[in-house]
């Protein structure tokens, strides 16, 4: 029995920089991405990698489950931003309302489940203006941006946002019609080598 290095095999990981730079130009390198086994490890991987108990976590909802699961898990604390008022669009003062000396983490989901919206450019130059130079890292949550079929403004080709810390999570599965079992998540992290590490201790070795 053999295993691939923890951070999944080199040759895939510089495939999907490969094709994150030919189709969204990001250049991720391969030292950048981890595959994990579909996007809910991806999002349990990056969440609890840099979470700490009492730390907070801004979750605009409606929101899929898995992030205040997972937030839970790590002893940190949801805190819900409700974007029903507002078209599920994101607003600079309602991120600011959010927003507390506590917070380490934002969650960015677009195009939304269960909602099926997608952000704004408004809506993502509110996010860059509400965090600014905080230190909170932000969760985009990529999984259905294979399946939307307009414009879907691009939170990690954002200056402000993409030379911060930032996690993106994909699900190449979803976005291909993979059943489940079949399918393979990569988050990609520009963020500090310390905190890097802390994702890829996260994860457990695979095939892939």
């Amino acid at each position: 029995t053999h295993y691939t290095t923890n951070q999944g095999s080199a040759s895939l990981r510089a495939k999907l920089a490969a094709y994150e730079a030919k189709t969204r130009q990001l250049d991720y390198g391969p030292d950048e991405i981890l595959v994990t086994a579909g996007a809910t490890e991806a999002i349990y991987c990056a969440l609890t990698g840099v979470l700490d108990p009492g730390d907070e976590v801004v979750i605009p909802t409606p929101a899929f489950g898995l992030y205040e699961t997972v937030t839970r898990l790590a002893g940190a604390v949801p805190v819900y931003l409700d974007t029903a008022r507002t078209g599920f669009q994101l607003t600079y003062e309602a991120l600011c309302a959010a927003i507390t000396p506590r917070t380490k983490a934002l969650v960015l989901n677009s195009p939304n489940n269960p909602t099926g919206a997608v952000y704004t450019e408004a809506s993502l130059a509110a996010v860059c203006r509400a965090v600014g130079d905080k230190p909170i890292f932000i969760l985009c949550d990529d999984v259905y941006r294979g399946l939307c079929t307009r414009p879907c403004p691009d939170p990690a080709a954002l200056p402000g946002l993409r030379e911060r810390l930032l996690i993106a999570v994909g699900d190449d599965g979803l976005a291909h019609r993979i059943s489940h079992g079949q399918r393979a998540g990569h988050p990609k992290a520009h963020c500090a080598p310390r905190a890097y590490s802390d994702l890829r201790t996260q994860h457990a070795p695979g095939r892939l």
